[in-house]
């Protein structure tokens, strides 16, 4: 959580000292992007984590060759970016009425 927060702080700085049509079009575009940064942020920590109770279950079906290290991985990869990006377009769509673009 602390992480997000001096993010979001860090990305703001750069959205300053310009023209106002400018700042407008910035301000939009940088919470929009400022969203999407925190969301898959937060959506690593939970892919990372996936793989570590399914550790045992996966040693054994790799072990009697149930399949190999690299699909299995893949198709992880695959399932998370999934739902990443339904999560990143719901809290855009959630953000863009919000904000009133």
């Amino acid at each position: 959580m602390y992480e997000r927060i001096q993010l979001c702080s860090s990305l703001e700085k750069l959205i300053l000292d310009v023209p106002s049509y400018i700042q407008i079009i910035q301000a939009q575009l940088g919470a929009l992007v400022n969203t999407m940064m925190t969301v898959m942020m937060g959506q690593s920590q939970s892919a990372l984590m996936i793989f570590i109770p399914e550790r045992p279950l996966f040693l054994r079906e790799y072990s009697t060759d149930h399949y190999k290290i690299v699909p299995y991985f893949l198709s992880k990869l695959a399932a998370e970016a999934i739902q990443a990006f339904a999560a990143i377009l719901v809290l855009d769509l959630i953000s863009y009425f919000m904000i009133d673009f």
